[in-house]
């Protein structure tokens, strides 16, 4: 448990510095911006013949979870939603910080922004949550308010837990698609959800 919950916590360390590495790549072969190396001033090093890369074209958010029967990691940085149903059919989401206060977030494209990232571990007892959900802040900004969107996040584990997640893998695309026409952004989500109980028939 001890190892797999440090090999969890170096996730978002690697996703940064992977990004970055995929980042000035592109960007060395394609600018986003178009940026050419500026001519070199009179006595200038070879490190100061050319600007550094913006690369805030590529910026982005990053959300995350590890789930196994015995415990949860999960990461944020910048916006988005997760949240876990519990067998109450209570919505938790345990990484939120409060009422949105406009459109900045923090993005990938900062320096070191793991620093940045906000964790949280939970260990299971009686198994893992019957729904695990991580979502864009698209979909939660299409509800009039956040109970709506905890409302609906509880009524995708109870349809998931009754009829399975072939049910709710059915409807969400046109769910999602139609809140997309409220938000006017995007509204990726990405579920976990336990298989419902199998019942033994009697021959």
């Amino acid at each position: 448990m001890d190892a797999l919950r440090e090999e969890a916590r170096r996730l978002p360390q690697q996703v940064g510095h992977r990004w970055h590495e995929r980042a000035l790549l592109h960007d060395r072969n394609a600018p986003a911006h178009g940026a050419r190396p500026r001519p070199p001033r009179r006595g200038a090093t070879v490190r100061d013949r050319a600007e550094p890369p913006d690369l805030a074209a590529y910026g982005s958010t990053l959300i995350g979870a590890v789930l196994t029967e015995a415990m949860v990691f999960c990461w944020q940085l910048g916006d988005g939603d997760i949240v876990f149903v519990d067998d109450a059919g209570a919505p938790h989401t345990p990484l939120s910080t409060g009422p949105d206060m406009g459109d900045e977030t923090d993005s990938l494209c900062e320096p070191e922004p793991w620093r940045k990232t906000r964790s949280h571990w939970q260990p299971f007892t009686g198994g893992a949550p019957p729904c695990l959900l991580l979502s864009t802040d698209g979909l939660s900004k299409s509800f009039a308010d956040h109970q709506g969107f905890l409302d609906f996040a509880t009524g995708v584990g109870d349809r998931a837990a009754r009829h399975g997640a072939a049910a709710v893998q059915e409807q969400l695309p046109d769910w999602l698609a139609r809140a997309a026409t409220y938000s006017g952004d995007d509204t990726t989500l990405v579920g976990a959800v336990a298989a419902p109980p199998q019942h033994s028939h009697e021959t």
